[in-house]
Parts: structure tokens; C-alpha cells; sequence
């Protein structure tokens, strides 16, 4: 039951950053203080963040198709695709790694024991 909840406060939190990115697109502080506190809550798989949004970026303005797509999604927001691949990568982290690190743990240990 408190895994269901830690989870769910986790993805209202990422949901409440999202609408901060787009409600205060304009504000340099807000959204910067926004990036900060999804990298605290991705943290530390969201470190692998970087490499993926500077590869999007790239494309974006690399490669005409891909870069229209991700114009229309984000705007002139590139805080969102940094946000896209922090939820991505602290989804994986939050929802599959550590839950199956900790069944391997218990079966390990505590199968063990018996």
C-alpha cells in the first residue's frame, strides 16, 4: 500500500511540474527552480537525462520532420523535452528498477533464511 502511494506522489509531482513548465514558460526562475526539483525527484537515473536531451535537441534542429513534431508538442519550451526524458528515465527508475531490485533482494536474502 505505501509503494502505491509513493508512487502516485510521484507522478502528481511530475504532472504538477508539467503544468508549472507550461504555465510559467516565461518566467526564467520558475522554470529553472521547476527543472531542479524533477532532477531531485528523478534522481540519480535522471543524470542520464542529458545525453538523451542533447541528442533530441540535435535532431530537433537537425532533421526537418523530427524537429516539427517536437516544435509542435513543446513550443519554444525546451524545458519540456528535458522534462519528457526526466519522467522517462525516473519512471524507469522508480517503477521497475528499484521494484525488481527489491524483489531480487528478498528472494536472495530472505529465501535464504527459510
Amino acid at each position: 500500500m505505501t509503494r502505491r502511494i509513493l508512487k502516485t506522489a510521484w507522478l502528481v509531482a511530475c504532472f504538477a511540474i508539467l503544468l508549472g513548465f507550461l504555465m510559467l514558460a516565461g518566467n526564467a526562475n520558475a522554470t529553472l527552480y521547476l527543472f531542479w526539483t524533477m532532477q531531485v525527484i528523478c534522481f540519480p537515473l535522471g543524470l542520464l537525462v542529458y545525453p538523451f536531451t542533447f541528442a533530441t535537441m540535435f535532431m530537433v534542429r537537425m532533421i526537418p520532420g523530427v524537429g516539427s513534431v517536437v516544435q509542435f508538442l513543446a513550443g519554444n519550451n525546451d524545458y519540456l523535452v528535458v522534462w519528457f526524458w526526466l519522467f522517462v528515465f525516473g519512471f524507469v527508475q522508480w517503477f521497475l528498477l528499484v521494484p525488481g531490485i527489491s524483489r531480487l533482494i528478498r528472494k536472495l536474502f530472505i529465501g535464504q533464511q527459510r
